[in-house]
């Protein structure tokens, strides 16, 4: 029973700002709060009602505060998952630090929460996590030439990962056509149907510009 009271007591009564009226409804609103790379977050917030004037917001202006806190968590989260991923690729965490111009352990301090990225260190790890040649370039300090080549090599290597392509296919002919503002390439292979194992010969397109391609049956 005391117990009881004691709760009753510490609850706070809703006031509306507008008329005083303690008669309130309440509205309780689920919202998923989630940053790149991070699990979902779902958070509750309320929002009122003054059934005597028609008012409605946050009376008690809590939510601001709670989608705030839910927001520096997701961002945490979403750290810990960058730099785990990171770990798992077998790339070294003092090369990550030495490259970005981070002190020593950063990483490490981030990881286990005992200190917090600025808001442009988010956005970094972000931008390494998304493009993680941009590694090399910072450990080129950026060098124009250097940072051209680690690009285009890397923007290759995810255009060669969308060529479906099987074990026993043959590139028989490749080449590019260059513009001024464009490029594309085209690599034609013999292909062997898996089906009826009857070869024939496809030509592949593939266009830098879009990442897109076309297949064409001679």
């Amino acid at each position: 029973m005391m117990k009881k009271l004691e709760d009753v007591m510490n609850k706070k009564v809703v006031i509306c700002p507008a008329c005083g009226s303690d008669s309130i409804e309440t509205i309780e609103t689920e919202k998923t709060i989630k940053e790149p790379y991070g699990e979902p977050l779902r958070i509750s917030i309320n929002e009122y009602t003054c059934k005597v004037c028609g008012i409605q917001g946050d009376f008690l202006d809590n939510n601001d505060q709670i989608i705030s806190t839910a927001i520096e968590s997701a961002k945490k989260n979403s750290i810990y998952n960058i730099i785990e991923d990171l770990s798992q690729k077998k790339i070294s965490m003092s090369a990550i630090e030495r490259a970005l111009d981070l002190p020593q352990r950063t990483l490490s301090k981030w990881k286990n929460g005992l200190s917090s990225p600025s808001a442009s260190g988010v956005t970094l790890m972000y931008a390494v996590r998304t493009y993680p040649w941009l590694l090399d370039v910072a450990q080129h300090k950026f060098d124009p030439i250097v940072s051209r080549d680690v690009h285009i090599k890397a923007a290759v290597s995810d255009l060669l990962k969308m060529i479906p392509v099987i074990q026993e296919d043959i590139f028989t002919e490749s080449g590019m056509i260059a513009t001024s503002n464009s490029l594309f390439m085209y690599i034609k292979i013999d292909k062997k149907d898996q089906n009826t194992q009857i070869e024939s010969s496809k030509r592949e397109n593939y266009s830098l510009k879009d990442v897109s391609f076309t297949e064409v049956t001679e």
